[in-house]
């Protein structure tokens, strides 16, 4: 099926952006969005972009951070079913805020 194909490039790019610094993390988090971009019912997809924020945002400074953070929001907003994906913003909140709040 070609989702679950799309599903498992997907999931090795959000694992591939865990290994990678922010500049070639950005570039393929811009590929994940896409993805999620041309699969917007497929919520699994939109999940693992979501994570994949969360490792970008990890690398990044707090400027930056704070424009990933609002992607993540936006997600959250627009799936608003999905316990998963809120959960994955709820946490990104959690702890990027005592990241921000220590420096």
């Amino acid at each position: 099926n070609n989702e679950e194909i799309v599903l498992a490039y997907a999931k090795g790019l959000g694992n591939l952006s865990n290994k990678q610094e922010a500049i070639e993390g950005q570039k393929t988090i811009k590929k994940l969005e896409e993805l999620a971009d041309h699969h917007p019912n497929n919520e699994k997809i939109v999940l693992v972009y979501a994570q994949g924020l969360v490792n970008l945002a990890a690398k990044q400074e707090a400027m930056e951070r704070q424009e990933t953070i609002k992607k993540l929001e936006e997600i959250a907003d627009h799936y608003l079913n999905n316990e998963e994906i809120k959960q994955v913003y709820q946490y990104a909140l959690q702890v990027f805020s005592k990241i921000d709040d220590m420096k």
